[in-house]
């Protein structure tokens, strides 16, 4: 709809699941965002943090080898997530001298402050479920960045980053 998102579903073949070897981040903990794993019932570390675009016949058509076709799944999400965050990151450059230090973190601790787009309506990727009001989940990790609300927490963020290297610079 003029370029913006109406709606939002779990692809049924889509990723994500909680690690059997590696125990919640600390900043999961923190978010209060830790699972079970199916395969043994114990709490283990979320492999999805942030959803893009799963399905691998829906992303952009480039062209190799005098060959078109489609590119989506992680060939289109890696590089295009990484767009974001390179983006977000020069823009805070820009305006405040300072980026967001670690972004895993940044994800974790603003979460709940509109970085991220709901679930259109409650899906499952076959092994997990996970609903619209869900904080978290396991097919669609937060959900999908919300661009412009991710580009306001990280002002946030490098406003006060900025504002405390200045004054620790007046005081030195």
């Amino acid at each position: 709809d003029n370029g913006m998102v109406s709606e939002i579903h779990i692809w049924p073949s889509t990723g994500g699941g909680v690690s059997v070897v590696f125990e919640p981040m600390d900043e999961e903990k923190k978010a209060g965002v830790v699972f079970k794993s199916l395969a043994n019932g114990r709490e283990g570390h979320n492999a999805s943090l942030i959803a893009y675009e799963a399905e691998p016949n829906s992303g952009p058509v480039v062209l190799h080898d005098s060959r078109r076709f489609r590119v989506g799944g992680t060939s289109d999400s890696a590089p295009g997530l990484a767009t974001m965050i390179g983006r977000i990151q020069y823009e805070m450059s820009k305006k405040h001298g300072v980026i967001v230090p670690d972004f895993v973190t940044f994800v974790y601790e603003n979460h709940d402050k509109g970085i991220f787009l709901k679930l259109s309506e409650e899906g499952s990727n076959g092994d997990y479920s996970q609903k619209p009001d869900d904080v978290a989940g396991v097919p669609v990790g937060f959900g999908p960045f919300n661009y412009k609300g991710m580009l306001a927490a990280a002002d946030a963020v490098c406003s006060e980053l900025a504002k405390k290297k200045a004054s620790a610079r007046k005081a030195a």
